[in-house]
């Protein structure tokens, strides 16, 4: 088995702090800590912590090289084992920094949802000093349009991070999880100004959902919440709250024509 060496840091995402501690490969050190360092804080009693051992993968457990399972107080995914150890969780994960990372985006999903706030899978920008996100199925635009387009910055090209701040307004807030495997820095949260919803069109048009089909959509996306204990209840009421403040709206988007323009127009801001 390769050298592991410890990793342990306390991070700050979103408004939630989670710690976490966890052997991984030593060639691995470098690029988790490219990605995770930007986000750590001094270890102020964290909300959550989670630790995670490196395995080799002949040693994990057998129902991890068949359908995951999920339940309240475990986890089962490809690579991956979690169980719930009193206000935290612990595991082991094959020797990759891919399965620390989604040991992460697991117990950090569960996380915001006791903060008001989700993780949801889409991609978000900077525009003007507001922030956007774009949800959307597979194929619908959520990469392209925050890699290929010019933003003032850009938030996450996979994972998206909104909760409210101190005061209660939903924030748009810098993550480390992305679909591309540069560093990134992040940038400073900023106010969430549109919620948009990705459609396959001819023409770039912009329409209001019902709420009812806005919480449907929004749902879906949320990071596996839907077997956590409560989590689909709370996550509904997250969402209507979220809703409520910003209205999302579906965005039919022809590749070539200019977005930052629909977009301050939608927001009725000149465009410049």
């Amino acid at each position: 088995m390769a050298k592991r060496v410890p990793f342990e840091r306390t991070l700050r995402l979103g408004p939630a702090t989670l710690r976490l501690k966890c052997l991984i490969p030593a060639e691995q050190l470098t690029a988790l800590s490219r990605q995770l360092d930007p986000f750590a804080v001094p270890d102020v009693g964290p909300d959550v912590s989670l630790e995670v051992q490196a395995c080799h993968h002949d040693l994990l457990h057998p129902e991890l090289r068949q359908v995951p399972v999920v339940r309240p107080d475990r986890l089962l995914w490809p690579a991956l084992e979690l169980v719930k150890d009193g206000d935290g969780w612990r595991g082991e994960a094959i020797a990759a920094s891919e399965s620390i990372l989604l040991a992460l985006r697991w117990v950090l999903g569960e996380e915001l949802l006791k903060h008001s706030g989700l993780l949801l899978h889409a991609s978000s920008v900077l525009l003007d000093g507001a922030g956007h996100a774009f949800l959307g199925t597979s194929g619908a635009g959520k990469t392209t349009i925050a890699q290929e387009l010019e933003w003032d910055g850009v938030f996450s090209d996979e994972l998206t991070i909104l909760a409210p701040d101190s005061a209660g307004s939903w924030m748009v807030w810098p993550s480390p999880f992305w679909g591309t495997p540069l560093a990134h820095q992040p940038i400073d949260p900023a106010p969430l100004s549109g919620l948009w919803i990705l459609a396959q069109g001819e023409r770039t048009e912009i329409t209001l959902l019902g709420q009812s089909e806005a919480a449907v959509q929004v749902y879906q996306r949320a990071f596996e919440i839907q077997a956590v204990e409560r989590a689909p209840d709370l996550a509904l009421e997250v969402i209507s709250r979220l809703i409520a403040a910003v209205p999302p709206q579906t965005l039919s988007w022809r590749r070539g024509d200019s977005l930052r323009s629909n977009l301050r127009k939608a927001a009725g801001s000149p465009d410049r």
